[in-house]
Parts: C-alpha cells; sequence; structure tokens
C-alpha cells in the first residue's frame, strides 16, 4: 500500500468518519440509564378537564452516543427482571430506629440521597474557617450525626429547576447542530437522524414506570412517625437520621424498592429496541457531513454524564434539616 492511499484513506476517514460514529452509538449505555434515574419524575397532567389522572412525564435526556447500547440491554429488562432503574451505586443500610432492624437499601435514590449529603458534608468540612476551629482540636471527628424531618410528600412530583431545563436547551442546541448540513448543504440525513433519536429518547424517559420504580413506597399514616438512619456502615463517619411523619415516604419501604411492572413498558421497549436498530443502520449509511453528527452525539453524550454527577432530584423527599452533631 503506497503512502498515497494511506494518506488518501486518512483523509476520508477523518473528513466524514461514518463508521466510527456507528461504532460510538454502541457505547455508553449505563451512562444513559442513570441520566433517566437522574431527571425522571417531572410530570404535566394531560387535559385535565377530562382525563384527571393522567399525566405525562416529560425527561429531557439527550440523543448520544449511548442510547443504542441502552435500547439492546432493555432487552434484559424485558426478559429478566424487568426493572428500569439502576442497582444503587452507593451500599448504604437502612436502620429503623424504633425496633433496630436493619436492612440492605435496594433503592437507588436512597443511595445517592446519602452519596450527595456525605459529599456536600465533605465540601463543607473542607472550606470551613480554620479559625473557627478550636486550637486543641485535631479536627478529626469520630462520626458525624445529621438530624432531617421528612415533610410530606408532593403530589405532583418534583418541580421544574434549572438542570432540567438546560437539559431542554441543550437539546434544542442539538437541533440546531443537525440542521447547520441541510441549512448549508441541503443534506438533511443528519437532522433527521438527531430529532428521530431525540424522539425515541423523549419516549423512553416517559415511560410511567421509571417513577414508579424511583419513589416505589407508601406514605405513612397520618399520625403516625417512625425514625430511619440511613449510613454507609460500620467505618463510615456519617450518619443521616430522618424522622418522617404522616403523609412523607415510608423510607423503611422504599428501601425495599418494590417493582412496579407496567403492562406496556415491555411492548414499548421491545418496539424502541428494533426502532433504535433502525437508526443506528441509517446512521451506517450516512457518508457525508458525519462530523455534525459526531457533535451532536457528543454534546448528548457530556449533558448525560453532567447529570449523573449532579446532586440527585430528591424534590419528592422533603428533607428539614434540625441539628448536626459532631
Amino acid at each position: 500500500m503506497t503512502n498515497t492511499t494511506v494518506k488518501t484513506e486518512l483523509r476520508s476517514q477523518w473528513t466524514n468518519p461514518g463508521d466510527v460514529m456507528s461504532l460510538l452509538m454502541l457505547v455508553g449505555g449505563d451512562i444513559v440509564q442513570k441520566a433517566l434515574a437522574q431527571l425522571v419524575g417531572v410530570r404535566f397532567r394531560i387535559l385535565p378537564r377530562v382525563l384527571d389522572n393522567t399525566w405525562l412525564y416529560l425527561t429531557p435526556v439527550a440523543f448520544s452516543f449511548g442510547w443504542v447500547a441502552y435500547a439492546f440491554s432493555s432487552l434484559g429488562t424485558i426478559f429478566g427482571d424487568r426493572r428500569l432503574m439502576p442497582s444503587p451505586d452507593t451500599a448504604v443500610q437502612v436502620i429503623n430506629l424504633d425496633n433496630g432492624y436493619v436492612r440492605e437499601n435496594n433503592s437507588w435514590v436512597l443511595g445517592r440521597l446519602v452519596r450527595d449529603r456525605e459529599g456536600s458534608v465533605a465540601k463543607a468540612d473542607r472550606s470551613a474557617d480554620p479559625n473557627l476551629v478550636p486550637a486543641d482540636s485535631t479536627g478529626q471527628v469520630s462520626m458525624k450525626i445529621d438530624i432531617f424531618v421528612a415533610g410530606a410528600v408532593n403530589d405532583h412530583g418534583p418541580s421544574v429547576s434549572c438542570p432540567w431545563v438546560w437539559c431542554w436547551i441543550a437539546i434544542m442546541v442539538q437541533q440546531v447542530i443537525a440542521a447547520i448540513p441541510w441549512i448549508l448543504h441541503g443534506d438533511w440525513g443528519i437532522f433527521l437522524v438527531t430529532v428521530t433519536g431525540t424522539f425515541f429518547a423523549v419516549l423512553t424517559g416517559s415511560l410511567p414506570q421509571w417513577a414508579g420504580e424511583k419513589w416505589s413506597a407508601p406514605k405513612l399514616w397520618e399520625g403516625k412517625t417512625k425514625m430511619m438512619a440511613l449510613t454507609r456502615g460500620n467505618g463510615h463517619q456519617y450518619v443521616m437520621v430522618i424522622l418522617a411523619h404522616g403523609g412523607a415516604w415510608d423510607l423503611e419501604a422504599m428501601s425495599s424498592a418494590r417493582l412496579d411492572v407496567r403492562p406496556e413498558t415491555r411492548w414499548v421497549l421491545l418496539t424502541l429496541a428494533v426502532l433504535w436498530s433502525l437508526l443506528l443502520i441509517t446512521v451506517s449509511g450516512l457518508t457525508s457531513h458525519t462530523w455534525y453528527l459526531v457533535g451532536v452525539g457528543g454534546l448528548g453524550m457530556v449533558q448525560n454524564i453532567q447529570q449523573t454527577r449532579i446532586p440527585t432530584r430528591n424534590s419528592a423527599i422533603s428533607l428539614g434539616k434540625t441539628t448536626s452533631e459532631m
């Protein structure tokens, strides 16, 4: 193979990396799943005067490289445990302080709640004014306990927040990037793939089973209280103590993460897996201006990764801090 041939092939590949884009569509499925779990919950009532109990969930997880991989992995969900929410990425013990019963946590939300709170406590400790620390203090503590009071559940679910809005802005920017080759060169293939992928992504996040699994717990009865402790266990210094009153989530039941299976979920996921496969074939056929599609997928991946790093949207678990003990 001559040097001229090598240069021609490399130039062709770096000009329109179509094959690489097809491969990128198959990586990062776990990131997509965690981004969905992080954002799901915001909902709007459909035709309130006609269908009072019908809600539409809008989860703005952008079209990115990992969606095809997630669609394929969701087939295991269809024929396996039928769960949509990921397993907890933080090992947490849930302790009923009324009777001393300890259970391992299976709720992704409670695991993230402890993870995010530990991170904020550590950040506060690092930024503390050293002049406020007693002279004879070593700066080390054996245990830190934060006590919270859980408020009543908001039946309307999490409210619209800045991260939720910024996700929609990122999706709009993706559409603008995809429209550039159509405007400049008359190539509408990139725009078609982006719009179609975005629609599939929003449709996946609109499945009610996501919210049913995320907050899979009953409310406490009026007049009933329950005091729970959340901790990583022996060897860890931080403990969250949560006092829940009537109308709040039963966190002990939530830690069991009961499966809320919806009959339509299996067929929707199976249909989407087929449609994502067809979209992958379409992407493989694109040979021009594919850098725009790489930009669209890259922006979506950055947005998805960012969502997995921000504090979990736990507005449905309203916590008011009362004391902090060192």
